[in-house]
């Protein structure tokens, strides 16, 4: 398995409610990312606790906003980020475990590959899945603008 260095890419504004459990689905894997790991948090602007308890967290970088949107703010992390591999992820995302030991094990096995894709399942406030989508075979031009983009 390749040793996994990589920059996950957070937009956040107003996101206290939900920041904390997603920065701690990625802090149970950093056994997986062997190479290094960082979370950069672009915070929009927020008039909450996410900058502080984005903070809480020894692999997090926030930068202070504003952003026009969360488009901005994944550029504004993206251009921060340090490690080989970039991930995004939004502040109300959970990685479900092993999530991190997959993408490494894809890069092991398509080392040339530019991009990797996995599925994503969405879900109510009350936590109950009302959506999957899981992306089959090669991705085309088609997905990457018209698809959903947490794949």
């Amino acid at each position: 398995m390749t040793r996994l260095a990589v920059s996950i890419v957070m937009p956040a504004r107003d996101a206290a409610a939900h920041i904390g459990e997603a920065l701690a689905s990625i802090a149970a894997q950093t056994g997986d990312a062997a190479g290094g790991l960082e979370v950069i948090v672009a915070d929009g602007g927020s008039r909450d606790a996410t900058r502080e308890i984005a903070a809480r967290f020894s692999f997090v970088r926030v930068l202070d906003g504003p952003d026009g949107g969360i488009y901005q703010g994944f550029n504004r992390a993206l251009a921060a980020a340090r490690l080989a591999h970039v991930g995004f992820v939004n502040a109300d995302d959970i990685l479900p475990a092993g999530a991190l030991a997959a993408v490494a094990n894809a890069i092991s096995a398509a080392p040339d590959a530019a991009m990797f894709s996995g599925g994503a399942e969405f879900a109510d406030a009350e936590g109950v899945i009302t959506r999957a989508r899981t992306q089959q075979g090669p991705l085309n031009l088609e997905c990457l603008l018209f698809g959903i983009p947490a794949i």
